[in-house]
């Protein structure tokens, strides 16, 4: 008896600790933001900056809060386009994605793991994006100038749509929202 005690103890304190990384904040519709996600996406943009030799706010500075605002909209964003495909059906397995970036060669030698994630979602939101694109211009034919722009319209109007749609759908936790 005492051992499934111990054995309780040891998994509710794992599942503790598994909670702390896990902790949401923000949901976007079906899908949610860690704070694992927000914090390695502005030690990725960090890293990038300091690669570029560029400044970039460390926590607590002066900018940080805004820095730290407009990399939770990119990932809103990516969480809206992710959602949105669900929405209508739209699938992207995970061997689509490495392919893409083993074709791009978007992950550099030598990159951490931190970074081959990055990687991996950025690219798993643009075929999110580019699925969405040719489902909702899939009635616009053509290969003129006059056609290619009226995709990028219909695509750009459906995006603008859905961003307006998501305004409702998205739920900030405490202390997470834009400004806050």
């Amino acid at each position: 008896m005492s051992r499934l005690i111990l054995l309780v103890a040891v998994a509710a304190a794992v599942a503790g600790c598994a909670g702390e990384s896990d902790e949401v904040v923000a949901h976007v519709g079906k899908q949610t933001i860690t704070k694992e996600q927000l914090e390695r996406t502005v030690e990725h943009f960090g890293e990038e900056a300091k690669r570029e030799g560029k400044p970039f706010p460390t926590e607590g500075s002066p900018g940080f809060d805004d820095a730290q605002d407009r990399l939770l909209a990119l990932l809103v964003y990516r969480a809206e386009l992710a959602d949105q495909a669900e929405a209508i059906g739209l699938k992207l397995d995970d061997e689509v994605v490495e392919r893409r970036l083993e074709a791009g060669g978007s992950t550099e030698e030598g990159e951490d793991e931190e970074g081959k994630a990055f990687a991996r979602e950025s690219v798993r939101a643009q075929l999110f994006y580019e699925a969405i694109y040719r489902k909702v211009t899939a009635k616009e034919s053509g290969s003129s100038p006059e056609a290619a722009a009226k995709r990028n319209t219909v695509a750009q109007r459906y995006i603008a749509r859905m961003k307006q749609d998501y305004a409702s759908k998205i739920r900030y936790e405490p202390g997470y929202a834009p400004g806050s």
